[in-house]
């Protein structure tokens, strides 16, 4: 019953031999493996690593990649709190600027009449 099965979900034959079975496993396996290992050079060459670079390698970069990504966030956060601060001023000095030229204006408008 279990090999049945086991032929059923490798797309085989219910009947299958053992054989048939092994080869079809080692073939999938192998298949699994091979296309890890292309993602993770492709991961490594995106991270400007060599096209042969061990995964030590390849994690180390994706590391200090994301270490970086902190400091950077970090930064802008910083940058978004001085604009702020920035955008915060000058309205408060627009509303202090206004209401005196409003007058100004008023009071030349009732002079002129």
């Amino acid at each position: 019953m279990f090999q049945e099965n086991i032929a059923k979900l490798l797309g085989l034959k219910a009947d299958a031999s053992e054989g048939d079975i092994t080869t079809a496993l080692n073939a999938r396996l192998d298949t699994g493996e091979d296309a890890l290992q292309s993602q993770l050079g492709e991961i490594g060459t995106a991270l400007g690593c060599e096209a042969d670079a061990s995964a030590e390698a390849i994690l180390t970069a994706a590391q200090s990649v994301s270490a970086g990504k902190d400091e950077t966030i970090t930064a802008l956060q910083a940058s978004v709190k001085d604009l702020s601060a920035t955008v915060t001023s000058l309205q408060s000095d627009s509303k202090n600027l206004w209401p005196n030229s409003l007058s100004m204006a008023q009071s030349a408008k009732a002079a002129s009449v």
